[in-house]
């Protein structure tokens, strides 16, 4: 402006060439033409600094000097609050907040999932819109570069043009699938979550509608800038041949081709999507295995593979053996069903106020499943696990002894009646997701109901199992007791023999004017008629039938769990009792009760304290009847011999029962929170 009102004081000077001139001082706000379209050209360009600074009778000059402003690099000049009412956020390192934002991604295959999220949806609105037809097959593929630290994923889907491919890396916080019913975008950011754990994204696409041209629209995302290149233009048979990335995927088998045929998409398409996540950072590489990314997939796309909306298959290319020869294998996902669990199945649909359709799908079965308790889906994909969701949990009555049990299975699918927030782990709070979650209150009860009759039926069972445990166990104890018996018996009746020989021998010296002098012949006869004693031979020949007749499921008694509360309140409970060689073990009992330990599902299972309980209860019985089977009289052994022997058969056995206990419960994981006594879940 400085350098205007020189050139207009020497213009001045000269009285040759009077001209009009801008006021050198500060003028009134002017609306020229030129500075209209500034204004709507560069809102944030000031008018008045240019109404300052133009001279208005050179309109080229002018122009040229509004050109350069409002192309300026600079960052605008603040507003001032004296002549504005609102003002426009300014975000002055945009990289810097995308990266950011992609932070608030935790794991590579949530980072995944937003890749195949939007190959789903361009499918879905495809088929919606008539691109492609509604029995379309749809083919999604992952291959995961252990090599290179790379993956792609490719599916056979609609494609885009290059005004959508720009909508899709360009408009953050503008999806235009988010009015769609049919399609699940809601934020138009999954197309950056890469900048969580990879340096570059490549998206290489071809449209159905272009699919005749075999042209495709390739464009390169960079972690260090939040600009986009224009999408350049590139035949199939160039990117197959020409790209070196693209080429040397190919070339070691990472991306595959069916029947040879010229193309990069599945099953030999002609249009798709290819987006590789290129120079993925080790330390998020590391936990990428196919298995677990397909049981991932498998968890989250439950809903749409049940449906066989997709078919999705996970591939991976790794060097093996010592000659570090390239290998490849692949895994297909599939759905779960929940038809194949045993129990009952509740079926129900609700629809809200706004005319939108909440689908509950949950099954009430004995067959625990703890990765398949209830969940919530919207579109197909899992959102979070109901007793997760804090929302959800504030307004449940059961809560979390209910909907985190693993016995209550299924999905429940919201469709267009509620909607996540960014993080996809809880619902927006609306008037409709108070309506959902009442409807849900609606059916906890019956739930609850099924549920405990659930655990009623399989308690018994379950109890059987332990029985079978414990009778294994006391058949080892009692092999155990017979082997030590029947040692000891030997003995005393190795050290009778020996005193009878003995009296014998010296009956004889008695008797016998010359008695035998040589003491190893005396010795002899003495060893002699103690080893072949009729009483030790007796004995020994009873030790070898009783090992070999004796079996593992032959214990002394059977073993059996048995409801035995008494309704006389001055009546003393028993813990256990002996009919007909059968125990009984009261499961009503307070002492047993006390003991089942608790699981944080409210289930009942079979830890230290209830094994050492058990121990004690079976020894004593056990002992009782090992005496009466050998008719051995305790009175005569002493009080502190039949304390030890009862001690050590107690020590035994739980040294024999702690190890089967364990390896149940690793087998079966949990015993149901049983309904012994009328206990059920809902006390």
């Amino acid at each position: 402006m400085l350098a205007s009102r020189e050139l207009a004081s020497r213009r001045v000077a000269g009285p040759e060439r009077p001209q009009r001139l801008l006021e050198t001082k500060p003028t009134p706000f002017l609306f020229s033409p030129v500075l209209v379209m500034v204004a709507m050209a560069r809102p944030s360009v000031s008018l008045r600094a240019l109404a300052q600074s133009l001279p208005l009778g050179t309109t080229q000059r002018g122009v040229r000097r509004v050109a350069r402003l409002s192309t300026s690099a600079a960052p605008p000049a603040p507003q001032d609050p004296s002549d504005a009412e609102s003002f426009a956020v300014q975000i002055r390192n945009p990289t810097a907040l995308l990266n950011a934002i992609a932070s608030t991604y935790k794991s590579m295959p949530r980072i995944l999932m937003e890749y195949v999220d939007n190959a789903l949806d361009s499918a879905e609105e495809a088929r919606q819109t008539g691109i492609l037809a509604p029995d379309s097959p749809i083919d999604i593929r992952i291959d995961i570069d252990a090599v290179e630290r790379r993956i792609w994923i490719r599916d056979n889907c609609a494609g885009m043009d290059e005004s959508n491919l720009m909508q899709l890396v360009l408009g953050i916080g503008d999806s235009r699938k988010r009015d769609l019913e049919y399609t699940n975008g809601q934020f138009g950011f999954g197309a950056h979550a890469f900048r969580a754990a990879a340096e570059h994204l490549h998206v290489y696409t071809c449209p159905a509608s272009e699919s005749s041209n075999k042209d495709m629209h390739a464009v390169v995302l960079d972690r260090r800038s939040s600009h986009v290149p224009r999408p350049r233009r590139i035949s199939m048979e160039d990117l197959l041949k020409g790209d070196e990335i693209v080429g040397d995927a190919f070339a070691r088998s990472v991306l595959t081709r069916e029947m040879e045929s010229v193309s990069i998409f599945p099953g030999a398409s002609s249009h798709g999507t290819v987006v590789g996540l290129l120079d993925v950072d080790p330390v998020w590489f590391e936990s990428v295995r196919m298995t677990s990314l397909c049981r991932e997939i498998e968890n989250h796309f439950e809903g749409l593979l049940s449906d066989n909306a997709a078919r999705i298959v996970v591939g991976q290319v790794y060097r093996r053996g010592k000659a570090r020869k390239l290998t490849r294998s692949e895994l297909e996902c599939s759905a779960f069903d929940y038809s194949n669990l045993p129990g009952t199945r509740m079926n129900e649909s609700f629809h809200t106020p706004d005319g939108s359709t909440l689908r509950v799908d949950i099954v009430v079965t004995s067959e625990v499943r703890p990765d398949k308790r209830v969940r919530f889906f919207k579109g197909g994909r899992a959102i979070s696990e109901a007793f997760r969701l804090a929302s959800f949990m504030d307004v449940s009555t059961n809560g979390s002894r209910l909907w985190e049990h693993p016995g209550v299975c299924g999905r429940i699918e919201v469709g267009r009646a509620l909607s996540p927030v960014l993080t996809r782990d809880e619902f927006v709070r609306t008037s409709n997701r108070k309506f959902v979650y009442e409807a849900l209150m609606d059916l906890e009860d019956t739930l609850l109901r099924e549920l405990n009759e659930v655990i009623r039926m399989t308690t018994e069972d379950t109890l059987s199992e332990l029985e079978n445990t414990l009778l294994d166990t006391a058949a080892d104890l009692l092999r155990m007791d017979e082997e030590t018996f029947l040692s000891s018996e030997d003995l005393a009746a190795a050290e009778e023999a020996a005193a009878t020989a003995e009296r014998d021998r010296k009956q004889v010296e008695e008797n016998d004017s010359e008695p035998e002098s040589d003491t190893n012949t005396s010795e002899r006869v003495i060893r002699d008629e103690v080893e072949y004693s009729p009483i030790v031979r007796e004995k020994r020949e009873r030790t070898h039938e009783a090992r070999k007749t004796r079996r593992k499921s032959d214990p002394l008694f059977e073993i059996r769990f048995v409801h035995a509360a008494t309704s006389d309140p001055d009546a003393v409970p028993q813990r256990s009792f002996m009919a007909d060689k059968m125990l009984y073990m009261n499961v009503d009992h307070e002492d047993f009760r006390s003991r089942l330990e608790k699981d944080r599902n409210g289930n009942h299972v079979i830890g230290p304290r209830l094994t050492a309980y058990l121990s004690n209860e079976i020894a004593v019985h056990h002992r009782l009847a090992f005496d009466a089977l050998h008719k051995l009289d305790r009175t005569s052994m002493g009080m502190s011999d039949s304390y030890e022997r009862l001690v050590a058969s107690i020590n035994n056995l739980e040294n024999k029962l702690t190890p089967s206990v364990s390896a149940s419960a690793a087998k079966k994981r949990r015993i149901p929170a049983s309904g012994l006594a009328g206990n059920d879940i809902s006390d």
